[in-house]
């Protein structure tokens, strides 16, 4: 008795890495399609980027789904095919697990404030007069 193959579910998506487009066409209810599609965007990254090595940067490739035009911009992780729907547009973002340990520098918040009391500014470790403060 032969095998009972699934029915195909092709779909057309459209990869984006910067200026960078490529439409592929996958099919929806293979298991390894998540991987597919991550192969296909590491073949972009390392075209668009010649000097990057793929091999530290290859876990780092996270997919994102472009809400659709109707909705408010958006990027949702794509974490299952469920999220895959027909000529959906994925960005390929380049995810650096170091920038969770990077703390940003302190900016400036400043609020009106009486110009005859001086404020102390914790960003730049100065005394601010004038009409604004920290």
């Amino acid at each position: 008795m032969a095998a009972r193959q699934l029915p195909q579910e092709l779909i057309l998506i459209c990869l984006k890495f910067g200026i960078t487009y490529r439409t592929i066409q996958i099919d929806k209810s293979n298991p390894n399609v998540l991987s597919e599609l991550h192969q296909n965007a590491i073949d972009i990254v390392s075209k668009a980027i010649d000097s990057l090595d793929m091999n530290n940067y290859r876990h780092h490739i996270k997919l994102f789904l472009i809400s659709p035009h109707h909705q408010p911009p958006s990027l949702k992780l794509i974490r299952r095919s469920n999220d895959l729907t027909p000529a959906c547009f994925i960005e390929i973002i380049i995810w650096r697990s170091d920038q969770e340990t990077f703390t940003p520098p302190l900016d400036h918040v400043l609020v009106e404030h009486n110009y005859k009391k001086p404020t102390y500014c914790s960003a730049c470790d100065y005394f601010m007069w004038g009409l604004m403060k920290q």
